[in-house]
């Protein structure tokens, strides 16, 4: 199965509204447009022979979120309701990607770059990576992309990284996966989420400089006033912006990783 067997679909203009001007931000993908990846290089089978993989998008869930009532009793039992989206109809995309470099790697996954061959929405794709579960962690990268949709049309490439989903596929019986340190004798769910690839690390060892430090207050502001906590946060949560382009206008120069 290749991602050239779907027809093309259409998904993915932005407009940004800056004063009295209107700014086309050309064709760029929307983080809603894909629902396929077709994905290379992420695993073998027992023979060592390449195994595409098929994920297919799928919603994310909260898990052991707690919220709170501003006014009245302390706890609420509900979410609230997420107000209605302002992008596009959610289009049927496909993306055809191979797995590229290991960008890092933590508690519930691996992070790689990923070459892009073909997209079947008629838009600009920026660079992107893939952050890929660790076997048993599935349910915990379901929180992490939870919180990116949380934040979506607000915060999405202005403090945060652009996400553009979660996707599951099930893994054949005797499959080998990078960075899984064990083989499945069954079939075995396999967890992706899809962001944009940000910049480098803050430097070490010189001044940051003064936009950089007011920028990184800011996304922590703005992160903190759409009731996202998050007590462990580190260095390594933190990521320059990327270039622009590919990454979007009037930005914020550093952004925060969320990672559960």
């Amino acid at each position: 199965m290749s991602a050239r067997d779907f027809p093309d679909t259409p998904g993915g203009v932005q407009v940004k509204l800056l004063g009295t001007s209107m700014i086309r931000e050309s064709l760029f993908l929307l983080q809603n447009a894909i629902s396929t990846l077709v994905v290379h290089g992420l695993a073998k089978d027992h023979e060592g022979r390449a195994v595409p993989l098929v994920f297919t998008s799928a919603p994310s869930e909260m898990q052991d979120g707690v919220c709170f009532h501003t006014t009245g009793p302390g706890l609420q039992a509900t979410l609230p309701e997420r107000p209605p989206s302002a992008l596009s109809p959610p289009a049927d995309g496909v993306l055809d990607m191979s797995i590229a470099d290991q960008l890092g790697a933590g508690r519930i996954g691996c992070v790689y770059a990923v070459s892009v061959s073909y997209c079947s929405v008629p838009a600009k794709v920026p660079p992107l990576v893939v952050k890929v579960t660790s076997r048993d962690r599935c349910d915990e990268l379901a929180k992490e992309a939870w919180v990116y949709e949380e934040l979506d049309e607000c915060l999405q490439g202005v403090s945060i990284p652009r996400c553009y989903g979660r996707f599951l596929a099930e893994l054949p019986p005797r499959v080998d996966v990078l960075s899984w340190k064990r083989r499945g004798t069954t079939k075995l769910p396999i967890s992706i989420v899809l962001l944009e690839r940000l910049g480098d690390k803050l430097p070490l060892g010189e001044p940051i400089p003064q936009k950089i430090k007011d920028d990184l207050w800011g996304a922590v502001r703005d992160i903190a006033q759409m009731g996202v906590r998050n007590p462990a946060l580190c260095y390594n949560d933190v990521l320059l912006a990327p270039p622009s382009p590919p990454g979007l206008l009037l930005t914020r120069a550093a952004r925060m990783i969320y990672d559960s």
